[in-house]
């Protein structure tokens, strides 16, 4: 019973506070573009072997995904300093989504138009 008063009281204060709303949603956006980068980078070395990521081809993401890895942080951390208990949940939620492929996908969808080509790829028709 006290879990059920710990969540309601964790949904409450998320209800009260729109800022920790948009901050959530940033922070899932990013979350998802920061997992589908580590998903191309461990298809390019050959340590992910099915998903989306390996679909992509070999490409990778621009240079500047690297700050998207730091705005996650600061996201969270802006999150944590609002309410710690809710980030706490919501950090859970989120890793639940990223051991399900559902982040990964959303980068993907994301992330789509920024897909460089690899030179040092060459696809089996020759193009």
């Amino acid at each position: 019973m006290s879990y059920l008063i710990l969540i309601g009281s964790v949904l409450s204060a998320v209800e009260d506070s729109p800022t920790i709303v948009w901050l959530s949603i940033a922070y899932a956006i990013v979350e998802s573009i920061r997992i589908y980068d580590a998903r191309l980078i461990q298809a390019k070395t050959g340590k992910l072997v099915s998903g989306v990521a390996v679909e992509a081809g070999g490409r990778l993401l621009p240079n500047w995904v690297k700050w998207v890895h730091y705005a996650g942080w600061v996201l969270f951390i802006m999150i944590l300093i609002l309410n710690w208990m809710y980030a706490i949940a919501f950090y859970v939620f989120l890793f639940l989504l990223r051991v399900l492929p559902v982040l990964e996908r959303i980068g993907a969808f994301l992330m789509h138009p920024f897909l460089l080509a690899d030179p040092d790829y060459s696809d089996h028709e020759g193009h």
